[in-house]
């Protein structure tokens, strides 16, 4: 019976007071988001009601990092930003051209390629994420040539999208911007217990770290319509990035113009305090009812003054 309570409420567990924004309808409607990593199926019951575009760049198989990306940021019932309009390039797979590693790297390109073909045809994209960096990647290719060929490639497509002003979250941002991730002490204990938080880089930090909850939760099953696997791992950056995405996301429904740096700047001043482990978690209803609050001020501030008040 608690084993059965306990994988009924990880089918839907989001953690940081997420749930009391969908109840208000913050669920990141109007935004959209580009995606980048693993391939998985768009027909499972957590994707299948979700505005996804989908485009695979290589030749990848289904693979559960792909479904576990996705449906932390938009599953139906774990997703932080579930009304998203999503775009999703699914990338790797070993081709004729290139072994995995290569491969995987050069349909990331593409699609950072494509992002920026649609943002030059006015397409509205908010931001960009991916599970991993594509700098680090490109370290570990063997092959010199290759290698400053992707790495001019990825200079020029990240000098295009600053110029865009298009935020690409990835590892790299997640870390340097201070995030980080938790887990459940004791799984079986409610999901409101503060002090069962831990974050272990916290702890290894005197730098002060924005959480997000990345584990004891349920993930779409690999080659299935509807079933989930209980996930109990301590969690990892790859699952954690696309939790902040969503959060930018739903800053994003409030204030279409708030910025990445802004919405960081936001999500450190609303942390909840440190509990007993030293974890501060992100604080999602607090940090979204400034971005309201600022969004007035900023609107106020921009208030054309009326002649009888000059």
């Amino acid at each position: 019976m608690i084993l059965k309570k306990l994988i009924e409420n990880a089918k839907t567990f989001k953690g940081l007071g997420i749930e009391k924004l969908h109840e208000q309808g913050i669920t990141g409607k109007g935004v959209t988001i580009a995606y980048i990593d693993k391939p998985f199926d768009t027909r499972h019951v957590e994707f299948n009601s979700k505005k996804i575009k989908y485009i695979p760049m290589g030749n990848g198989v289904f693979d559960f990092h792909g479904y576990a990306v996705a449906a932390r940021l938009a599953g139906q019932n774990i997703g932080v930003a579930k009304d998203i309009n999503l775009i999703y390039y699914a990338c790797g797979g070993k081709s004729e051209r290139y072994e995995y590693l290569d491969g995987l790297v050069y349909d990331e390109l593409r699609s950072l390629k494509d992002i920026i073909k649609r943002l030059e045809n006015n397409e509205r994209i908010d931001a960009i994420g991916i599970s991993g960096s594509i700098p680090y990647q490109i370290s570990l290719i063997k092959d010199d040539d290759l290698k400053k060929q992707f790495e001019a490639t990825y200079d020029k497509l990240k000098r295009k999208l600053d110029e865009l002003d298009v935020p690409l979250i990835d590892s790299e941002t997640f870390w340097d911007k201070g995030f980080s991730y938790s887990f459940k002490i004791d799984p079986k204990l409610p999901n409101d217990d503060v002090d069962n938080y831990f974050d272990k880089f916290s702890a290894m930090s005197n730098e002060e770290k924005m959480s997000v909850i990345d584990a004891d939760k349920c993930i779409p099953l690999v080659y299935t319509l509807d079933s989930y696997k209980y996930e109990n791992f301590i969690g990892s950056a790859s699952w954690s990035i696309p939790q902040v995405v969503g959060l930018y996301a739903l800053a994003k429904q409030i204030d279409k113009e708030i910025t990445f740096d802004e919405f960081v700047d936001t999500t450190r001043e609303t942390l909840d305090p440190a509990n007993t482990n030293g974890t501060r978690l992100i604080n999602a209803p607090n940090l979204m009812k400034e971005v309201q609050h600022q969004k007035e001020i900023k609107t106020e501030s921009t208030l054309t003054i009326s002649p009888e008040n000059s």
